[in-house]
């Protein structure tokens, strides 16, 4: 039911003001969230991540990071870039 109401409230959208039958449109995108749902679902994520885990010392170091910013998530991830600067790919390293 919760992709039907999506569908229905994206179809309505698309087609307003146009005078189109949306039905057709709300099949469709009913169809197309169904099939995602079935194809990108939690357990599909979880095999294609085989397994994977964040390693713990990356945790602890971020969680202390988080704490000792006064819970400001914006700088934890400022100060994440700041610091991985050198190993991402950039311009400069191209």
């Amino acid at each position: 039911m919760q992709e039907l109401d999506k569908a229905q409230a994206l179809a309505t959208q698309l087609s307003s003001g146009l005078g189109v039958d949306v039905e057709p449109i709300i099949t469709l995108l009913n169809e197309a969230f169904h099939e995602n749902d079935q194809r990108f679902s939690e357990d599909s994520a979880l095999l294609w991540a085989n397994n994977f885990k964040f390693p713990y010392d990356l945790y602890y170091r971020s969680f202390n990071d988080f704490l000792r910013l006064n819970r400001d998530l914006p700088s934890l991830v400022r100060l994440t870039h700041d610091v991985s600067r050198d190993d991402r790919l950039n311009v400069a390293r191209v």
